[in-house]
């Protein structure tokens, strides 16, 4: 699963905290540029530039968009870390990037894929 664009490439989505390149399998979050130099350089957040989520792995998608500060997306899957009262903290989750102040449709687009899925079936074996 690595995060070239290899086999399966759909879609790229930028942002001011990084981009986003859609697969088949699986979204891979590039955290870079000015937000995120400003971010390390202050030690504000220390933690991967990288972070690859399977498709199958992610429950939801949340576009969180504040009325002054910048939108972000979190992407929450078993052992994401858990929401916080602070818009800081939880925008620069490895498993969030932010968005644009003007054109986040790729964004939005990407919700609409994620949502159109159908539901992961479940078996139990304990009922059988």
């Amino acid at each position: 699963m690595a995060g070239g664009h290899g086999g399966g490439f759909l879609f790229h989505i930028d942002g001011i905290g990084g981009h986003i390149d859609v697969f088949a399998d699986r979204i891979v979050l590039h955290r870079h540029g000015f937000v995120h130099f400003w971010v390390e350089l202050l030690k504000l957040y220390e933690g991967s530039t990288e972070t690859v989520i399977p498709l199958s792995q992610i429950s939801s998608m949340t576009i969180v968009q504040p009325i002054f500060l910048p939108g972000y997306a979190r992407f929450t899957y078993p052992g994401s870390p858990a929401y916080s009262p602070h818009y800081w903290v939880d925008a620069m989750q490895p498993n969030t990037m932010l968005m644009g102040y003007v054109d986040n449709r790729g964004f939005h687009r990407l919700k609409r894929m994620l949502d159109g899925r159908p539901a992961p079936v479940i078996h139990d074996r304990a009922a059988e």
